[in-house]
């Protein structure tokens, strides 16, 4: 099927409006109907364990709301709103493109069209791309912790020393870049497969899947993986699902917390590669950056000029790192 042809474009116009839902969705985590569900998920929460204060003290503790660290959440997160909304709408429109190419590429090869569709379940493709684009997800986190130059360009939102619903924002924008990136060159490819394999009612379906998914995702309490709350959803369902407990622990000092719970819904991909951790019942959580024996280090992104320029200073001394290192006549590497 040609890129220019209208029933192509009539698709990929529904595909746009699809992925603009479900970003807007998973960005738009402040949204009310969110606040609302987080909000009385915590009620029920302090209901039960009855802490012997007000619900609003509990919930909203002043040494939390009007910490240091969490004004610069709020300053980089009224910074960064209009850099995340270009750059998903420029991811958006690449994966679009992305997806059209290769769908043609499908076509013309293979020949296969509204006539031979090879996928044609809507909950197939739903599955199918979901898991790819969560597993996506996985590694970009993954890497952005375990290649030292982008490190601090992420340590940013790991600074945080007290957590709220705002946290989420507080990422760099070369954090934020290099996650969209990933995210929608995959999208891209993962979309041209599906329109090359499965021309017609499928694609519909499958967007209306997605952002039903993340919108069940936000509104069963993703504000409260950041935050003080603790919230698990015990042994067996952290194994699939990572908890905002969980999540919570991917941000703690504590060594045998470091580099755990990468995964955004599923803990599949954890427990596939070594880096789940399931707490066995609630755990005290310092937040912030730490060394490796968990002693806690200066903050060092106290405003938000600090905030945008001390990663490129930490990243720059990476690079200087790897260029200084030369080899001896022994052949060993030195500085």
């Amino acid at each position: 099927m040609n890129s220019d042809d209208p029933a192509l474009q009539d698709l990929l116009a529904r595909i746009i409006d699809g992925l603009t839902g479900k970003v807007l969705g998973n960005a738009g985590v402040l949204a009310p109907v969110f606040l609302i569900s987080a909000l009385a998920i915590a009620a029920a929460i302090w209901w039960r364990r009855k802490p012997g204060q007000g619900f609003f003290r509990w919930a909203f503790p002043r040494e939390i709301w009007f910490h240091p660290s969490h004004r610069t959440d709020i300053k980089v997160f009224l910074f960064g709103g209009l850099l995340s909304l270009v750059a998903t709408g420029a991811g958006i429109v690449s994966a679009a493109k992305i997806g059209a190419a290769l769908s043609s590429a499908l076509d013309a090869r293979i020949g296969l069209g509204p006539e031979t569709p090879l996928l044609t379940s809507p909950v197939m493709v739903t599955v199918v791309v979901f898991l790819v684009l969560d597993f996506c997800q996985y590694w970009a986190h993954r890497l952005s912790h375990d290649w030292a130059v982008l490190w601090p360009f992420h340590a940013t939102h790991h600074s945080a020393e007290v957590l709220t619903p705002i946290t989420v924002y507080r990422r760099h924008p070369v954090d934020d870049l290099v996650l969209q990136v990933v995210t929608w060159i995959v999208t891209g490819v993962v979309l041209g497969l599906v329109l090359g394999l499965s021309i017609g009612p499928v694609p519909t379906a499958m967007l209306g899947g997605l952002s039903g998914t993340y919108y069940v995702f936000n509104l069963a309490g993703a504000n409260l993986r950041h935050s003080h709350v603790w919230l698990s959803f015990g042994p067996v369902l952290e194994h699939i699902i990572i908890s905002p407990a969980q999540h919570q622990v991917h941000h703690s000092c504590d060594p045998r917390h470091h580099n755990r719970n990468y995964g955004q819904i599923l803990a599949i991909w954890d427990w596939m590669f070594g880096t789940l951790y399931v707490p066995r019942g609630r755990e005290d959580l310092t937040f912030g950056l730490s060394d490796g024996q968990g002693n806690l280090v200066p903050q060092p992104h106290g405003s938000l000029g600090r905030f945008l320029v001390e990663p490129f200073r930490g990243s720059a001394r990476v690079v200087r790192r790897w260029l200084g290192r030369r080899k001896d006549p022994s052949g060993q590497e030195q500085e």
